[in-house]
């Protein structure tokens, strides 16, 4: 299913319509949230960023900025992010 742009208001009475501005919207399809093509999935998904903690406002440009350390526990190896660990 491609994008699909609404342009006009379908069975709504001109008396309703006057003296209103319409926005075009387009939506998206669920296929393409759920897709891992480019320029799909998480690059159209958005993040409100209340503190500024990301220069990006899409999960794939968040995620691209997390820095991944592996540690160590007891011979088992962990992936976490940089952000988590204590400081020095």
């Amino acid at each position: 299913m491609a994008d699909t742009t609404i342009t006009s208001v379908v069975n709504t009475p001109s008396s309703e319509i006057a003296n209103k501005t319409f926005v075009a919207a387009t939506y998206t399809s669920k296929s393409d949230l759920a897709s891992t093509a480019s320029s799909k999935g998480a690059s159209l998904v958005g993040v409100q960023d209340s503190g500024s903690s990301f220069g990006n406002d899409t999960v794939e440009g968040c995620l691209a900025e997390l820095r991944w350390v592996t540690i160590i526990v007891e011979d088992t190896p962990f992936l976490v992010p940089a952000y988590a660990l204590p400081e020095g």
